[in-house]
């Protein structure tokens, strides 16, 4: 086994094996195994005034829609501070989605909403 360095952290996988860009790239794995020629984009956005992010990740240069996996950093640690991210679509070269907040609780059921600009959404697309 030797470790990969990515940004700080370390993942372990089979000694020689190489990522997708060589010896020191990414090591991804599905249920067969090392997959081949992986690709990892990962980066943060914003919603805009209407609780929508957008991300490309043309510059990855993904040959089919990736896995994309999102998360809002939320402002605080109560309830109230949730942030639930949804993708709504995602292709080769980018994908959007939206961020929901609890509105209000009204006869023991909570509503949400649509969050406002400026909620920082983290974004990791892993594909070939």
């Amino acid at each position: 086994m030797t470790d990969t360095f990515m940004g700080g952290g370390s993942m372990r996988g089979p000694a020689g094996a190489t990522g997708a860009t060589g010896p020191a790239g990414a090591l991804v794995y599905n249920t067969g195994g090392l997959v081949a020629g992986a690709k990892v984009w990962s980066g943060t956005v914003t919603t805009n005034g209407s609780g929508v992010w957008s991300v490309n990740y043309a510059a990855a240069g993904f040959t089919s829609p990736p896995r994309v996996v999102a998360n809002a950093t939320a402002p605080g640690t109560n309830a109230a501070d949730v942030r639930n991210v949804s993708t709504t679509t995602k292709n080769t070269t980018g994908a959007t989605g939206i961020c929901t907040a609890p509105a209000l609780s009204v006869l023991g059921l909570i509503t949400v909403s649509l969050v406002g600009a400026g909620v920082s959404v983290d974004v990791v697309a892993v594909g070939e």
